[in-house]
């Protein structure tokens, strides 16, 4: 079934009509697949329908209408893939009301929502100092650089020399600059008679003022990104408009219609005539207006792209719920142009939502070409060192079995479970130790390998599939479950815990290893820290919180072993040496600075 997206402009007055247009144009582009909302209830008085749905119809972009709320249950409307919201603000409570209908996408979008929103499009430079997952002004599509000609000379126009001038202060104007606009040129000697076009925005009403003697037109809300690469100086405020004329080859002066709006044009480089008290400066600008707009050549955007592409390529499926425990509201502390990281419920425990399509498969290409990759040999070779640390591994286990309040010892044997046991060094250490050993694998060719190979036991299966206990007959009589580097490959944490808890006796150990969200990479940069990780990661965990997090799943006499010590990464000078290296390792240990850990604890059966 084809993708089906909600399109929610700001329709706020004093938002001006850029988010509306956009919004429409956007609608229109992805075609049957969308809808434009058009009268969302904003918490603030909003225009009047009519002229919305003025905008839609220019664009031809279908119309959603209802006065009810967005989530309620509505058989007219099939339920949307993705929200997007083309808005100045969004309060947190009401981007968490459409989180609830379908993973959000953010288009410009501040406020408080903005931290929450699944997907960040900011086509324009802000002051928000949280990132988005893309920033791109071609998005806007924008004009083809177009050289522009000179205004012929006569008897009423401009000569040669005189530049162009078109005035477009927004849609709506709420601030009244654009007759305080053409006052100041129809005084300025710098200025011809009839050099200068002024633009109607669609939610502009009085137009009387527009009168002058350096106006030659007034024209109806035309499609600017057709006509700005005729005029040589574009007056308009920070927003859409401004880069559009960058993108043509004009010379831009802002006006700021608010104080954050002169701020922004600041932030961006624009050159500003000041605002909202004060316009000045206009006839020195435009009697240096070349140099203006060879200063703004690096500001020019550079290519046009196709926001409806964009969003399309957006892949709904790796985005979802925390694993652990569930629900959506919770802040990304990393994006880049393909996911997002999010804290959830547990402190320390962070999730991953994806936006490319899943690539990495776990067959024998993960275990031989992929890990000889990251290694430098694949995974047989690699065999013995990996059932090394398992030795250690096995010790860490042992020293914890004995805390284990109810663990009944009458057995011949403990039984141990190795989940994602791959091809089995768990298992080969632990059976050695006198354990029973039961491996469980989603790649067929190593559960084939740990049964004729190894000789030892072995299935293909989910390690979420919470009837698997049952299935192999050990629900509540296992003494060990370890998963080394597998629970951050797992979506369903949930399922994993609960599969795990039926799995052991009580006091039970559970074991497993994962990178280290608190290590020293990630304290001195936890988002490239996140980004850097693989993609197939979707839960990343700091040691300094396993324990809370442990006991709060029902396990107890939680301990950890930090390891994955790298000096060199955060200590690069003192590591040139082998004293420093030894120094600094020393102090990767004792502050338990290194990118991955193992956790252990028992498990307390109600």
């Amino acid at each position: 079934m084809s993708a089906r997206y909600l399109v929610i402009p700001d329709t706020r007055r004093g938002h001006g009509s850029g988010h509306i247009t956009r919004a429409a144009r956007l609608a229109a582009s992805l075609e049957s697949e969308a809808e434009l909302f058009v009268d969302y209830p904003w918490e603030e008085i909003c225009h009047e329908p009519q002229k919305l749905l003025e905008v839609a119809e220019r664009f031809g972009a279908r119309v959603r209408r209802k006065t009810a709320e967005p989530s309620s249950t509505d058989d007219t409307h099939e339920t949307p893939s993705l929200v997007i919201i083309d808005a100045q603000n969004m309060t947190r409570a009401a981007h968490a009301e459409l989180r609830s209908l379908a993973p959000t996408v953010g288009i410009d979008l501040g406020g408080e929502a903005r931290p929450y929103a699944s997907y960040l499009i900011d086509t324009l430079p802000n002051l928000f100092s949280h990132s988005p997952n893309l920033f791109d002004p071609g998005l806007n599509e924008l004009p083809a650089r177009v050289r522009r000609s000179a205004a012929s000379t006569s008897a009423n126009g401009p000569s040669h020399t005189d530049p162009r001038i078109l005035v477009s202060i927004g849609g709506e104007d709420p601030a009244g600059l654009t007759p305080r606009v053409l006052e100041k040129l129809d005084r300025s000697r710098f200025v011809a008679d009839k050099s200068v076009d002024v633009v109607v925005g669609p939610l502009s009403h009085d137009t009387s003022r527009y009168r002058k003697r350096t106006v030659s037109s007034v024209l109806p809300s035309p499609r600017l990104k057709d006509i700005v690469g005729d005029y040589d100086i574009v007056i308009t405020t920070f927003g859409l408009t401004a880069y559009e004329a960058l993108a043509a080859g004009a010379s831009v002066l802002t006006v700021a219609p608010t104080r954050y709006h002169r701020r922004l044009a600041k932030r961006a480089g624009l050159h500003s005539l000041g605002g909202p008290r004060r316009i000045g400066g206009i006839g020195s600008a435009i009697r240096r207006w070349r140099d203006i707009s060879q200063a703004q050549e690096r500001l020019r955007p550079r290519g046009s792209r196709s926001l409806a592409e964009v969003i399309r390529s957006i892949d709904v499926n790796g985005i979802g719920p925390c694993p652990l425990r569930g629900g959506f509201n919770y802040r990304a502390v990393a994006r880049t142009a393909e996911r997002t990281y999010r804290e959830s419920t547990y402190r320390g425990l962070y999730y991953l939502e994806r936006f490319t399509p899943m690539e990495i498969e776990y067959t024998e290409r993960y275990f031989f070409e992929e890990y000889r990759k990251q290694y430098g040999r694949t995974y047989l070779e690699d065999f013995d060192h990996i059932r090394s640390m398992c030795e250690r591994r096995l010790d860490e286990v042992e020293s914890l079995r004995s805390y284990g309040r109810h663990t009944d010892y009458s057995e011949a044997k403990p039984v141990l479970v190795d989940l994602g046991c791959a091809y089995g060094p768990m298992l080969a250490g632990a059976s050695d130790r006198g354990y029973a050993v039961q491996g469980v694998e989603w790649f067929a060719g190593a559960v084939e390998y740990c049964n004729d190979s190894l000789g030892l036991p072995a299935v293909q299966g989910d390690v979420c599939d919470r009837t698997l206990p049952d299935r192999l007959g050990l629900r509540g009589r296992v003494d060990v479950v370890t998963m080394w580097y597998v629970i951050e490959h797992l979506r369903d944490l949930d399922s994993l815990f609960e599969t795990v808890q039926r799995f052991l006796k009580p006091g039970g150990v559970f074991a497993f290893s994962t990178p280290n969200a608190s290590g020293a990479v990630a304290r001195r940069d936890l988002a490239g820290f996140l980004t850097a990780g693989p993609g197939d990661h979707w839960s990343v965990w700091s040691e300094r919180h396993v324990h809370t997090l442990l006991r709060e799943l029902g396990f107890s006499n939680p301990k950890s072993v930090v390891t994955g010590h790298h000096p060199e990464r955060f200590a690069p000078r003192l590591a040139r040496t082998a004293v420093g290296m030894r120094i600094a390792g020393r102090w990767s240990t004792l502050r338990r600075l290194g990118d991955t850990f193992e956790a252990y604890a028992c498990w307390n059966a109600p």
